[in-house]
């Protein structure tokens, strides 16, 4: 983990597992000792990724180190017994264990049904706890009670181990927890599972479910590799061959594979489609099995791919089919109509998005990708709903409905609810807006603002049966953005003198919290939170945390920001490469979170890389414009909102740069979040929002740094500061960033450059706003 916290972690993985293994009988002590002998022969650590890191005193940084315990939960300082550090009066929601699994049967009974010859060895001393009932049960109930699992990865959760203080006050309990985390049990349990049985990763996630807790088929891996396989990636392969063709006989495949070979041969070989339906197997193994038997040349002449180059007839033809299908309740699917054609499945979306902008996702929504019992608890949900005098919106029901995206909900909403019902109930979201009520809308809109109290979308969207949503973009469409922004969004404009003082009066003649400020004075709670610091406090933040106790978000933010530029620093320097932190390049000296340059290829380099360029280029929607772009922005944010979005867009967009905006809490289903439709946004093609996930996908976060890189997103997600505070202070603070000065020297050094960064970026108007003139607007608040 890090940089130089391998041997640490294995050296207290080893020291958990000897106290265990010396209360145990001493005819398996020799066995046992081999074990941990076997572990001390691993690689040594990596090496360093940049000149100055690796020159960094190592007996002060294996130090720093020693500090901490990775496979324990982080605690701000180091303490003698963890359990003392929590609050168990921390408050904790009461609900019936009325979920999960009251007939299953435990895992040690599993093991011992299994067959003698898949079943090796199960060491259960190296797990002794973990599968007892009592401890299952309590999993489970925490599962049942919160909706969340009691694990990250390899470790309980903070909030997991304050639940049990609250509601399981026995001292035998905790104590066997405690346990459990120091002998690492959990790894123990995968470890053997991966040497003694021959589960696929799969159904070792099913066995560590079957007993209330969760791991990802990235835990396993990581596990398998360095704890079983010293990091062999060809033998960790071979262990998870066989569940990569579950079901298929070795005869079928072999089968398939001569029938493969015989078929390469022909003139005109039978179609991989033709030959699923031959051997009753999906396309997908079929290719698979070809892919790794026949010359890939061979391969592309025999079964060529989709068609790259489209005739003008040919694409007249799909948009025809399309003309006919978007008109269908039910249309096919695009996959369908993009093999009937033998086109590729980007070309035909592409063109499907350009005709029909506003239809096609919720025409094409991707429902299929939704986890079945997800989906099941959303139609369950949409159905309830429809049956009520005043059912929530599908818009309010997304917003609950485990991260699955808008235009699903609305899709599954179509295929569950009658027509009739679904045209009273939400009406527009079901059928095209008539042009006589749009219009009428719009008449609507213009008288309402010059009114002193105007309207809200959302009562304009009863009064006409439509949404508030299409209230709204009929409203950014007709009317000019300043007299929109000061109608409907008082909280984009500037601020007045008189609203200055406003706030300030607020803060220091009452007791009224952010949140209850920023809503008397129509604000954002930044503002107020600026305005308190600049303002009130001179920029003691200790004052100003006195006067609002709570306000821990923006301090949660700064860490949060601060590992995740370490994280990258740390993967982009290794790619001959270099990530800038916070580079003041703008010239009011606004900055982004992170930069990197793209005079060394660093993204095309990455959407070249055979192993995920493809994934990237398709995900992210890359147009050939944006290969020529001068560098790569980052802005992290938890806030993805259309205004917080919009606003960033505001700030940071520039026709030479791509703006990747990450959500650094994340809840759609999709990695990709489409941008709001806005005259604010310039180029559209050069900004992308996007998951956490496709971040450290995008820039080649992986290994033990995406393993911290996830433990960020945890801490962030959970609001835990200290969590948050201890990783930055007692390791990535020790990563050397680069900042704004590094990257006007490399600017200069490499002669792109004389002085200013203006002779390398262009900057619009917008950008070029003095700073002065930026002193009460709201959006340099933000900033």
């Amino acid at each position: 983990m890090g940089i130089n916290g391998k041997n640490t972690v294995k050296e207290s993985v080893k020291e958990n597992k000897e106290k265990v293994k010396n209360d145990k009988d001493s005819d398996r002590s020799n066995y046992e000792s081999k074990k941990i002998n076997d572990k001390e022969s691993k690689n040594e650590i990596k090496p360093k990724v940049k000149e100055n890191y690796t020159e960094y005193n190592k007996e002060e940084r294996e130090n720093k180190w020693d500090k901490i315990n990775w496979n324990k939960d982080i605690s701000e300082k180091k303490i003698h017994n963890k359990w003392d550090a929590i609050d168990w009066k921390k408050d904790s929601s009461e609900k019936k264990n009325d979920v999960f699994l009251d007939s299953r049967r435990s895992e040690k009974e599993k093991i011992e049904d299994c067959p003698k010859e898949i079943v090796k060895e199960s060491n259960d001393n190296e797990y002794r706890y973990l599968l007892e009932r009592k401890i299952t049960d309590t999993f489970i109930s925490y599962y049942s009670e919160t909706g969340k699992y009691a694990n990250y990865g390899k470790n309980f959760t903070k909030n997991f181990i304050v639940w049990v203080g609250k509601n399981r006050k026995d001292p035998e309990m905790l104590d066997k927890i405690n346990k459990i985390q120091n002998n690492q049990e959990i790894s123990n349990f995968i470890v053997d599972k991966i040497q003694n049985t021959s589960n696929s990763q799969s159904e070792i996630i099913k066995s560590i479910e079957n007993i209330g807790l969760h791991v990802s088929h990235g835990t396993i891996k990581n596990l398998a590799l360095k704890e079983i396989f010293d990091n062999n990636l060809e033998q960790y392969k071979e262990r998870f061959q066989s569940s990569k063709y579950k079901g298929i006989s070795p005869v079928i495949r072999n089968s398939i594979k001569s029938r493969l070979i015989d078929e390469v041969k022909k003139v005109n070989p039978t179609s991989l489609d033709s030959l699923s339906k031959e051997f009753q197997v999906s396309r997908t193994t079929v290719n698979k099995i070809a892919k790794e038997n026949i010359n890939p040349d061979l391969f592309k002449k025999a079964w060529p791919p989709a068609l790259t180059e489209i005739s003008p007839k040919l694409k007249d033809d799909i948009l025809k089919l399309l003309d006919k299908e978007i008109e269908k309740e039910n249309p096919y699917s695009l996959k369908k109509i993009s093999n009937e054609f033998n086109v590729s499945d980007v070309y035909l979306q592409n063109i499907a998005k350009e005709r029909y902008p506003e239809q096609y996702h919720i025409k094409w929504p991707a429902t299929l990708k939704i986890p079945t019992e997800i989906k099941q608890e959303i139609i369950k949900t949409i159905r309830e709903e429809s049956q009520k005098e005043n059912p929530r919106t599908l818009k309010e029901i997304h917003e609950t409905s485990s991260g699955v995206s808008y235009d699903a909900i609305k899709q599954l909403a179509k295929k569950v609810v009658s027509k009739e019902i679904r045209e009273k109930i939400w009406a527009p979201l079901c059928k095209k807006i008539p042009t006589t009520i749009t219009n009428k809308i719009e008449d609507y809109l213009k008288k309402e603002i010059i009114k002193a109290k105007p309207h809200s979308f959302n009562n304009i969207g009863k009064q006409f049966g439509v949404s508030k949503e299409y209230v709204r973009k009929t409203a950014i469409r007709i009317i000019p953005q300043p007299i929109y922004s000061k109608v409907w969004e008082p909280s984009l404009i500037e601020l007045t003198v008189g609203k200055k003082k406003e706030i300030i009066n607020y803060i220091q003649n009452t007791n009224l919290n952010l949140q209850e400020i920023a809503k008397k004075s129509g604000v954002h709670r930044h503002t107020v939170s600026y305005i308190s610091q600049k303002s009130v406090f001179s920029d003691d933040i200790n004052d100003h945390k006195i006067r609002f106790p709570k306000d821990l978000d923006l301090e949660i933010g700064t860490y949060t920001h601060k590992n995740i530029n370490s994280i990258a620093t740390i993967v982009v320097n290794s790619s001959n490469s270099k990530y800038f932190s916070e580079p003041k390049i703008f010239p009011d000296l606004r900055s982004s979170d992170g930069i990197i340059p793209e005079y060394n290829n660093f993204l095309k380099l990455r959407l070249n890389d055979p192993k995920i360029g493809e994934y990237l280029l398709k995900s992210l929607e890359i147009t050939p414009k944006c290969k020529n772009i001068k560098a790569s922005q980052f802005d992290f944010t938890n806030d993805i909102s259309e205004e917080n979005v919009i606003n960033k867009i505001e700030k940071y967009q520039s026709p030479e740069t791509i703006l990747f905006i990450v959500g650094t809490k994340w809840d759609y289903f999709n990695e990709v979040m489409p941008l709001p439709n806005n005259s604010v946004i310039k180029y559209p093609e050069n900004i992308k929002v996007i998951s956490n996930n496709l971040f450290a996908d995008l820039i080649g976060i992986s290994g033990e740094e995406r393993e911290i890189f996830d433990r960020i997103i945890q801490f962030n997600n959970n609001k835990d500061l200290d969590a948050l505070k201890t990783l930055y202070n007692f390791d990535l603070s020790l990563v050397d960033k680069y900042n704004t000065s590094d990257l006007k020297n490399e600017l200069i050094q490499k002669k792109l450059i004389q002085a200013n960064f203006n002779e390398y970026f262009t900057f619009d108007d917008i950008n070029r706003k003095e700073f002065e003139e930026k002193q009460l607007d709201l959006d340099y608040f933000l900033n």
